[in-house]
C-alpha cells in the first residue's frame, strides 16, 4: 500500500464542512484529556483474549476494554459511556470502534446478559486489582494528571492551595498510634521482634493486597531484620478470636471518640448492619470423602464457584457522606446471624445515639426486629416480597408507592410484630449506583436520566417508623443511604484487605478487623485534614485515595 502523502494525514483526521468548518467531533476529540487518551491507548496496548462471548458487530475484546474503559474513569451509565465515545473519536479509535460505536442498550445488554456471573465478577476485580494501579504508573510516569475520577491516582500536586504530602504525612503519623497502640500480640519487652514489626508487616501486606509469604523479603530489605512468614501467622494465632475481637472493639471505640472529637459523630447518626462474604475454596477431605470445614467457614450464597466463605457482619455510622465501622462480627454458623446483628446494635448504641437503622432482608427475623422495638430503634428493612397476600397487594397498587400495616407472625413463633409496609417501584434502565462507587463519599453522585425509565419491579420495606405510611416513597428512598455500607466493604476488600490461605479462625478474623481499622483510619484523616484545611480540601473527591493512603500509613519503625 502507498504511503499517505503528509499533506493529506490532515484532511484524513480532520474531516472539514463546506467553507473548511471542522467538523464537531473533531473540535471535541481535539479538547479531550490527555489523560483520557493515554488510558485508551494503555488498554489499546493490552490482550483481551478471554473466551467471552461476543456479538454479530462488535467482538469481545472491543467490548471488554470499553467496559474497563468505563470503569476507569469512572463513566456513571452506558448510555453516557456510548455519548463519550461517540464525542471522542480517538479514544473510541483506540478502544477498537473505528467505524461506529455501540448504543447504550448494546452496552448493557452486552454485559449483562452475554457474560456470565463469574466473568463479571472476575473484569471487576481485575480492574480493581490490575487495571487501576496499573494504569497509575503508566499516566505519573507520562507526566499526566489523572482526573478527580480516577481515585486510585493520586495526582501531582498541580495547584499551591492543595494539601501537601507533608501535610498528610503529618496527619497519618498522629493516626497511627491512635489505632496501633491498643494492640498487643502478647510479646515479652525483651523480646527480638516486638508489637510493632507485626503491625507494620499487616500494613505491608495489606497495602499490597497479597500474601504475607511473597513479602517477606521487601519487608526485610526495608527493615534489614525480619522473622519468616509462619512466625508472623504464629504469633496471630497466640490470641484467640475472641480476644482480637476485643481489641478491636477497644480501636473502634477510640476512633468513634476521636471522630467525634473532630465533629463527625456527635449527634443521632444513621447505622447499617449487612454482610459480606470472603470466598472459601475446601480441597481437604476426610476418610469418609466429606469436605474438611475449617471453623469460621459457612454456607452461602454460590458466588465465584464457590458456596463457602467467611462471612462477615459489620455495623457503619453515616454521616456527611463518610462511614466509619463500628464493630464487626465473625460468623462461626449461619444461626448466629441474629446473635450477630443484636450485638452489632447493642455497640453501635454504646458508641453513639444511633437515629436510625437499616438492613436487608437477610436480616428479616421477627425476634430481631422486635429485639430493636424494646432497643427502642427505629428501622427501615427490606422485606421479601413472598406469600400470596403480600403479592396481591403489590399488584393492587397505583402509581409509584404504597404503604398499609403488616403483621410478621411466622409459623415458627408464638411472637408477632405490628409494622408498617412500604412498597416502592423500581425503575428499569437504572445503572446500580452501588457497582460504580469505589470512594470514600458519594460525592460524584449523579441524579440526571440518561433516558426515559420504564416502570419496574416493586420493592418491599418493613417499619417502625409510624409517620413512614404517610410518605411510602419518600421513606423507601431512604433505605437506599444502605447501598453505602457494601461500598464500604469493595473498599476494604481491594484496598486494604491482605490475602491469606491460613485455615485459622484468628487469623482470618484477625485480616478482616485490621482491614476495617485501616478503612476507619482513611476516614479519619479526610475528617482532620477538611478539618484542619478547609479551604484546601476538594469537593469532590476524597483528599487522599484510599490506595495512596494505604502506601503511606505503612512505614516500617523498628522502635
Amino acid at each position: 500500500m502507498d504511503e499517505i502523502p503528509p499533506e493529506k494525514v490532515d484532511a484524513i483526521l480532520k474531516p472539514e464542512y463546506p467553507f473548511s468548518e471542522v467538523h464537531p467531533s473533531v473540535l471535541r476529540d481535539e479538547q479531550t484529556e490527555p489523560w483520557l487518551i493515554a488510558t485508551a491507548g494503555f488498554l489499546a496496548d493490552h490482550e483481551f483474549t478471554h473466551d467471552f462471548a461476543t456479538g454479530r458487530r462488535y467482538n469481545a475484546p472491543m467490548m471488554m476494554k470499553a467496559l474497563v474503559y468505563q470503569r476507569l474513569v469512572s463513566i456513571d451509565s452506558f448510555h453516557g459511556l456510548a455519548s463519550h465515545l461517540n464525542g471522542r473519536p480517538k479514544v473510541a479509535g483506540l478502544l477498537g470502534f473505528t467505524e461506529s460505536v455501540p448504543s447504550g442498550d448494546t452496552f448493557r445488554e452486552w454485559w449483562r446478559n452475554r457474560l456470565e456471573e463469574r466473568w463479571r465478577d472476575a473484569a471487576e476485580t481485575i480492574v480493581t486489582e490490575y487495571f487501576r494501579p496499573e494504569l497509575a504508573d503508566h499516566l505519573l510516569s507520562m507526566g499526566l494528571p489523572a482526573g478527580a475520577s480516577l481515585l486510585d491516582v493520586e495526582l501531582p500536586d498541580q495547584d499551591p492551595k492543595d494539601i501537601s504530602d507533608s501535610e498528610k504525612q503529618e496527619a497519618i503519623e498522629n493516626i497511627r498510634p491512635l489505632v496501633f497502640d491498643l494492640l498487643s500480640f502478647g510479646r515479652a519487652e525483651n523480646t527480638t521482634f516486638h508489637d510493632n514489626w507485626f503491625l507494620d508487616f499487616q500494613a505491608l501486606i495489606s497495602r499490597e493486597r497479597s500474601f504475607a509469604e511473597q513479602n517477606i523479603d521487601e519487608f526485610r530489605t526495608d527493615g534489614g531484620v525480619a522473622p519468616n512468614a509462619p512466625t508472623h501467622f504464629n504469633t496471630i494465632e497466640s490470641r484467640s478470636a475472641v480476644k482480637w475481637q476485643e481489641q478491636f472493639e477497644d480501636v473502634f471505640e477510640r476512633v468513634v471518640t476521636v471522630a467525634k472529637g473532630a465533629g463527625m459523630l456527635n449527634r443521632p447518626i444513621e447505622v447499617m448492619i449487612d454482610g459480606t462474604d470472603i470466598p472459601f475454596y475446601p480441597q481437604s477431605y476426610d476418610d469418609d470423602d466429606n469436605l474438611i470445614i475449617p471453623e469460621g467457614v459457612v454456607g452461602t450464597k454460590k458466588s465465584k464457584n464457590t458456596t463457602w466463605a467467611y462471612k462477615h457482619i459489620t455495623v457503619g455510622a453515616r454521616t456527611r457522606g463518610r462511614t466509619v465501622k463500628l464493630a464487626s462480627f465473625t460468623l462461626k454458623d449461619r444461626g448466629n446471624l441474629n446473635i450477630a446483628a443484636m450485638y452489632l446494635v447493642r455497640r453501635a448504641k454504646e458508641l453513639l445515639s444511633v437515629k436510625r437503622l437499616y438492613m436487608d432482608s437477610e436480616f428479616i427475623d421477627v425476634g430481631l426486629l422486635s429485639f430493636l422495638e424494646r432497643q427502642n430503634v427505629d428501622f427501615v428493612v427490606q422485606y421479601r416480597k413472598a406469600g400470596k397476600d403480600i403479592k396481591n397487594w403489590v399488584a393492587s397498587l397505583d402509581g409509584d408507592a404504597g404503604s398499609k400495616p403488616h403483621t410478621i407472625s411466622p409459623n415458627t413463633r408464638s411472637e408477632s410484630l405490628r409494622v408498617t409496609m412500604l412498597a416502592k417501584r423500581a425503575a428499569w434502565g437504572e445503572e446500580d449506583d452501588d457497582a460504580e462507587q469505589t470512594a470514600l463519599t458519594d460525592f460524584a453522585d449523579s441524579t440526571a436520566p440518561d433516558e426515559p425509565k420504564l416502570k419496574g419491579e416493586w420493592v418491599v420495606y418493613v417499619t417502625n417508623i409510624k409517620d413512614a405510611g404517610d410518605d411510602p416513597k419518600a421513606w423507601a428512598q431512604v433505605y437506599a443511604r444502605r447501598w453505602v455500607i457494601e461500598t464500604n466493604y469493595r473498599v476494604i476488600k481491594h484496598d486494604f484487605l491482605a490475602k491469606t490461605t491460613s485455615r485459622k479462625f484468628s487469623v482470618r478474623v484477625f485480616y478482616w478487623l485490621f482491614a476495617c481499622l485501616l478503612y476507619d483510619a482513611w476516614v479519619l484523616l479526610d475528617v482532620f485534614l477538611r478539618a484542619d484545611h478547609p479551604e484546601k480540601a476538594p469537593d469532590d473527591r476524597p483528599v487522599m485515595p484510599a490506595r495512596s493512603f494505604a502506601k503511606v500509613f505503612y512505614s516500617f519503625d523498628p522502635g
